[in-house]
């Protein structure tokens, strides 16, 4: 269970943005207040022509007080699935993250998957997580409790970051690209001579506002 938690909250989130290398970006106005940078996303992997489902993510970062560092940091991030011949979303995790910290470093993905580029890190802070797959965590107990822990309220569980990185469910790397521009999946595997499976998709927008 735990591992599925970091799949879906790090392997969604981080890798699948960070494979997007290939910039050519524009400026978009701003969306969620006077932020430094801002960032937008989303992805999904099908598996229609097999007949399988598939599952996918959307959401958005900002990050603000600074250009390279600052203390205000806010992501939200919604993992979905597509149960087999059922064509309704699925939620299985929503992910909220309020950072009290945030700077830009290289990134820990290697390449070809980051070549040479920084990430957006986010170091403290809160996570909030809730759905099923945070419920059934919950009563299997993996979420950690106490003072100091994680707190929890139904299917809902609210974590210091160092908590959850401690566990191996939160990675401080974002996987954002530290730099404006758009980035896909499509792009960067152009570049690297390799085809995207059919129904794959990943789409992220980066833009400095201050």
């Amino acid at each position: 269970m735990r591992n599925r938690i970091r799949r879906l909250l790090v392997g969604g989130s981080a890798l699948a943005v960070t494979i997007g290398m290939a910039v050519a970006g524009s400026p978009s106005a701003s969306a969620y207040g006077a932020a430094n940078w801002q960032a937008a996303f989303s992805g999904n992997f099908n598996n229609a022509s097999a007949g399988g489902g598939g599952v996918g993510f959307w959401g958005w970062c900002e990050f603000a007080g600074g250009v390279l560092t600052g203390n205000d940091a806010d992501c939200s991030t919604p993992f979905y699935l597509h149960p087999p011949g059922n064509a309704s979303n699925g939620m299985l995790v929503m992910s909220r993250i309020h950072g009290s910290a945030w700077d830009t470093e290289p990134t820990l993905f290697p390449p070809p998957l980051a070549p040479g580029v920084n990430d957006f890190f986010i170091t403290a802070g809160t996570v909030t997580l809730t759905g099923p797959t945070v419920r059934q965590a919950i009563a299997a107990g993996l979420v950690p409790t106490g003072p100091g822990l994680c707190t929890v309220s139904g299917s809902t569980a609210t974590c210091p970051i160092p908590v959850l990185e401690a566990v191996g469910i939160y990675s401080p790397d974002t996987g954002i690209p530290a730099q404006a521009g758009h980035f896909s999946l499509q792009s960067i595997a152009e570049l690297l001579g390799f085809t995207v499976p059919p129904g794959t998709h990943i789409n992220i927008q980066v833009t400095q506002i201050h």
